[in-house]
């Protein structure tokens, strides 16, 4: 499994607690693209680290495993994404920070879950009784009939299973 930057951080931390009760996930081994191999990936400020790992490799053996189509399944985060399910992470709401390795992870991951809120700028959530609860709704539209960049093209999923 991989995890991106953003909302995929949370479903990492959701499966490190809660992930034994699936047993989709039961064998299921976490990576991340600095090398990271097992262990609790972590989220926030220390994005691309991972907590007890089991092994680490060089970045560049990790990205040759996912560009070999190594991961089962890539939790990936979403900068905004239009009518055809074409996502974009690359430039969007005024900022361009770049692909880093999602294009390698998702153009061969052989499963794609794409995680985000459906708002951001100003979004303020929190959860009570294990119910999400939206105090603000953020003031950009992340779903749009047109995006500004297409950095994943819906048309390449082929026969994989993209879920958003």
């Amino acid at each position: 499994m991989n995890f991106g930057v953003g909302s995929p951080e949370f479903v990492a931390a959701m499966i490190a607690t809660h992930g034994d009760q699936n047993p989709n996930l039961v064998g299921k081994i976490s990576t991340v693209e600095a090398g990271a191999w097992g262990g609790e990936p972590q989220g926030g400020y220390r994005f691309g680290t991972t907590s007890g790992p089991t092994a680490l490799v060089p970045t560049s053996t990790m990205m040759d495993f996912y560009v070999g189509g190594g991961i089962d399944v890539a939790f990936l985060g979403v900068g905004e994404v239009d009518v055809q399910g074409n996502v974009n992470v690359s430039n969007f709401a005024g900022r361009v920070p770049g692909v880093g390795g999602f294009a390698d992870i998702a153009g061969n991951a052989k499963t794609l879950v794409f995680t985000t809120t459906l708002t951001c700028g100003n979004l303020v959530t929190k959860v009570e009784d294990g119910k999400l609860i939206i105090v603000q709704e953020g003031s950009i539209q992340k779903f749009k009939e047109k995006i500004d960049e297409i950095t994943f093209p819906s048309a390449s999923r082929g026969s994989r299973r993209v879920v958003f």
